[in-house]
């Protein structure tokens, strides 16, 4: 089968701090990329997207460890990194973001190191990083990290988040949140993943705020820069519970994906409650929003972590792979018949 990844720049909604509006059906075809290409341009594995102060695009493509720099017309600029185990070269890159100063910070979970660029791309050094980092941001005096394990009690596989202030040399250190979240379950002698299991979501704010949501209880918490708890609150009022029509749609789709298992309906374990909520998009310094992919839906707070806002969305356009900068929310979703399409949608 062939393989492409598409550019597609698009409009599509308006968004505000009280209202998220309705989408604009408008689209703009702008190009595509043949990965079978000898080209710079071209993706054939696109994982992390960021964005600069100057409005380039960032894309970390795991198919050859590049990072590839695009402006926000889908042109592309430059790259940099590469595969290898010299400087400035990534062996299994899994976390990419950028900070306030337009560095670049790259972590290498098979070399256990966080690699960081400067604001021209060029590489400065590597601090040693090991275990399984699930997510880290830079603050003003260092950075917060988001490190993960996973434990089994009984029949049941939980993963156990921890989160860390570290210094600017990822020296010193001090834990001040965790949580654990059931991830899968035994059965016939396999392991079956729970559909839409709950996870936390997590940005840093103004003030270098941290925002959690904890979507297993529905909870947002907010800690300082010192990781002193300032909010806890919970929105139980917003949620809602799984139908049994529901739960069988959600078995039937499941078991087609796992078939070397005969699964049974009982073999399941479902969420009780809706919605599912997937991932955390950081629109500036004050707002974010949640998106809820298999509910359409997208809930918005402020850095004080007050819910703004919520809205259903046709789901066409939700997917769980999104950032939001410069007034765009770019996406990247994998289509049915293998096509990666890498979208802008502008936000006015």
């Amino acid at each position: 089968m062939r393989f492409f990844i598409c550019i597609l720049w698009v409009i599509c909604f308006n968004i505000n701090a009280q209202e998220i509006k309705t989408f604009q059906d408008e689209k703009n075809y702008s190009f595509c990329w043949n990965t079978e290409k000898i080209d710079d341009e071209i993706l054939t594995d696109p994982r992390k997207i960021e964005s600069d102060s100057e409005g380039n695009v960032y894309i970390l493509d795991r198919g050859d460890n590049f990072i590839k720099i695009f402006d926000l017309q889908g042109n592309f600029i430059a790259k940099f990194g590469g595969k290898g185990k010299d400087p400035g070269e990534f062996i299994q890159p899994v976390e990419f973001f950028t900070d306030s100063q337009n560095r670049k910070y790259i972590y290498d979970l098979q070399l256990g190191k966080l690699n960081i660029f400067s604001s021209e791309n060029q590489f400065v050094k590597a601090l040693p990083l090991p275990g399984l980092v699930e997510k880290i941001r830079k603050i003003k005096n260092g950075f917060i990290i988001q490190s993960c394990r996973f434990v089994y009690k009984q029949s049941v596989r939980i993963k156990k988040y921890t989160y860390t202030i570290y210094d600017e040399n990822l020296k010193n250190r001090k834990d001040f949140y965790s949580s654990e979240f059931k991830k899968a379950v035994k059965r016939k002698n396999a392991l079956v993943y729970i559909p839409f299991a709950s996870d936390d979501f997590w940005e840093i704010l103004d003030e270098d705020r941290i925002l959690i949501f904890d979507s297993e209880e529905f909870r947002v918490l907010v800690f300082d820069e010192n990781g002193i708890k300032i909010k806890d609150e919970k929105f139980d009022g917003k949620r809602e519970k799984i139908s049994q029509t529901e739960k069988e749609e959600i078995f039937k789709v499941f078991s087609e994906r796992i078939k070397r298992i005969k699964l049974k309906f009982s073999d399941i374990e479902f969420p009780s409650r809706k919605p599912f909520f997937q991932q955390i998009m950081k629109i500036n310094d004050h707002l974010i929003l949640l998106s809820s992919e298999k509910d359409n839906k997208y809930l918005l707070f402020d850095s004080e972590g007050n819910l703004k806002g919520e809205r259903k969305f046709p789901d066409k356009y939700i997917n769980h792979k999104s950032r939001v900068f410069h007034n765009r929310i770019i996406v990247n979703k994998f289509t049915e018949d293998g096509v990666s399409i890498i979208s802008a949608y502008k936000l006015n």
